[in-house]
């Protein structure tokens, strides 16, 4: 879900760690072999404000944002 509005991939990161705590068997075994990390929503920002392309600092996911926006110097943008 790398755009805040796509709420189908925060759902199914949802069910799959429901699934990954239940007695299933299967899940059961995937949780004594790894470590998993879920991450439901990466960009809270955009999911709750609704703004799929554009970020708190207003850069433009899609967009690339342009190289000529950062100040490479201090990183920011």
């Amino acid at each position: 879900m790398h755009g805040g509005a796509e709420r189908s991939g925060s759902t199914t990161a949802l069910h799959l760690a429901q699934w990954l705590l239940s007695d299933d068997p299967e899940a059961v075994e995937m949780r004594r072999r790894q470590v998993l990390l879920i991450m439901p929503i990466i960009d809270p920002y955009a999911f709750f404000v609704g703004n799929r392309s554009q970020n708190s600092a207003g850069i433009r996911s899609y967009q690339g944002g342009g190289a000529e926006n950062w100040d490479l110097e201090t990183l920011t943008y």
